[in-house]
């Protein structure tokens, strides 16, 4: 029997930094994923989906998304859907209706047996309440999954659960969304745990993650399991000091450099640190123009500060700015790494720029 245990997909989440076009687009992607995930369980003969919540990205779902959710678990009917909701899609029904191969927990554990195989599930607001371990009455001869949605670690979303509360209760795998990468550990001597990830990313917060879901198989009474890569679309962060570059001809061949290897299905932003030279124009406009329509977007992020000439300033005539230098370079109780910083603020603050404390 093949399971396959995914979460987050995040269907209709907004995207505010995308452009309107390109956030319809990205949004229709994820839609998507849901519908290529149950071709890919039709392909491989995948009995059943779970389904472990955020599926949505918030309680107000458009109609056209879960029509097409409905649509594609009602045309799959040799496959079973098992669906806990999550922090973000929280009480959000599916059907409103009994459906012969859609299954929702709700708040209290229930089980469902599928012969060799049993699983289980909670549905919880937030905080998982420790007293529903009690309820959890899994056969021991059974291999037994228990779908929950949550963290381990306390964040802004939910109060974390202890993963030792589920030890002992004949728990073979714990199939958790929640957390937007995938990790696992044990349980006990018998079951381990596991998040699976997105099946897409979702943010730049997720750059360098895997995404895409676990396949579970019991065979001949063992139980083995992959992870299925899945994203299309990524989100990447690149990053360029542009200390040292004196002409455009650099800038553009380092930025060249550091984009190569990106997908242009990827969302790509690329942050520029360091400081540039007062008296060199260095122009991340024309960079900007480049890219806008290499990838699926491209976001340029100047974090640069300017470095001044101080020998310059500090020889201006009838100069505050040359005061000020000279007066700083004269503190005998300042390092001369002191003093580059100070004089640095210094002209920014004259010169009316961000100051870079």
């Amino acid at each position: 029997m093949k399971i396959i245990h995914c979460a987050d997909l995040h269907i209709d989440c907004k995207f505010k930094n995308l452009s309107k076009e390109k956030r319809e687009s990205k949004r229709f992607q994820l839609l998507q994923n849901f519908v290529a995930l149950v071709d890919y369980a039709e392909k491989n003969y995948v009995e059943a989906i779970l389904l472990c919540g955020d599926i949505f990205d918030s309680k107000n779902v458009l109609k056209k998304s879960l029509k097409v959710l409905q649509d594609t678990i009602l045309c799959h009917k040799n496959i079973k859907f098992f669906y806990i909701y999550g922090n973000h899609d929280e009480k959000v029904e599916i059907f409103d209706r009994q459906v012969e191969n859609f299954y929702a927990f709700g708040e209290e554990f229930c089980k469902i047996d599928l012969g060799d195989v049993c699983v289980g599930g909670i549905s919880f607001h937030r905080q998982f309440p420790v007293f529903l371990t009690q309820q959890i009455d899994f056969d021991k001869d059974k291999f037994n999954i228990l779908m929950l949605h949550g963290s381990m670690i306390d964040d802004q979303y939910c109060e974390a659960f202890k993963m030792k509360n589920f030890a002992d209760k004949n728990i073979d795998y714990v199939a958790l969304g929640h957390i937007h990468n995938k990790t696992e550990g044990k349980i006990d001597k018998r079951g381990i745990w596991a998040y699976c990830g997105c099946l897409e990313s979702v943010d730049f917060g997720s750059v360098g993650k895997e995404f895409g879901f676990y396949e579970l198989e019991m065979k001949d009474g063992k139980f083995s399991r992959k992870f299925v890569p899945f994203s299309e679309i990524n989100f990447q962060v690149a990053e360029l000091n542009v200390s040292g570059i004196e002409s455009n001809d650099q800038l553009f061949k380092d930025v060249q450099n550091i984009l190569t290897g990106f997908s242009k299905k990827d969302i790509v932003k690329l942050v520029l640190t360091g400081r540039k030279k007062e008296y060199i124009e260095l122009n991340f406009g024309y960079v900007a123009e480049k890219y806008k329509d290499v990838f699926f977007n491209f976001e340029l992020e100047d974090k640069t500060k300017t470095l001044f000439d101080m020998k310059k300033y500090a020889s201006e005539k009838l100069s505050l700015k040359a005061e000020f230098i000279n007066m700083v370079m004269a503190e005998k109780n300042l390092s001369d790494e002191e003093k580059e910083k100070i004089c640095n603020v210094g002209i920014e603050v004259l010169k009316g720029e961000d100051v870079s404390l």
